[in-house]
């Protein structure tokens, strides 16, 4: 799936109002995660570590199960950060490992996301925080039906 669908699709959409709500979007995640000088931070499901690229301060991890999207991550960022191949369930780190944990648009691919999240908790140091975003499906689905309606996806998109 990785190879087919290009994972910089929206970060460089073609299209400015695409690109718009992508960089609020990463906007909104990374202000919410407020990383700190030394903090310990985990994108889970980083892909091709295009919202890393934008995080500043800590250290930072990545985690990913595609091989293809971990060297895009790795071309993309040097050494800025450490990056693990590995699934969401099965974290490849010590308990408390992370002050703060990323999971951006990748529950909606895992069948259960309990032990993802349950994995995520395990890693987090006590008090730690935990960011995640979902893809609001049903928005979506609306926009792209009245965009289609009004005769201007083309246009738009």
């Amino acid at each position: 799936m990785a190879r087919r669908h290009n994972p910089d699709e929206f970060h460089k959409h073609g299209n400015p109002l695409v690109r718009w709500i992508e960089g609020r979007r990463v906007g909104a995640a990374i202000r919410a995660l407020g990383i700190g000088p030394g903090e310990r931070v985990l994108d889970l499901g980083c892909g091709a570590g295009n919202m890393m690229a934008q995080m500043r301060g800590g250290f930072l991890a990545g985690l990913d199960l595609s091989r293809f999207l971990l060297g895009r991550a790795r071309a993309r960022l040097g050494f800025k950060a450490l990056l693990a191949l590995g699934f969401g369930e099965d974290l490849p780190f010590l308990d408390g490992s992370f002050d703060k944990i990323l999971c951006s648009e990748t529950l909606e691919h895992v069948p259960d996301a309990r032990p993802v999240l349950a994995e995520a908790a395990r890693a987090l140091k006590p008090g730690g925080l935990l960011v995640v975003t979902l893809p609001n499906e049903r928005l979506i689905i609306r926009l792209r039906r009245l965009v289609g309606a009004l005769g201007i996806y083309e246009w738009l998109l």
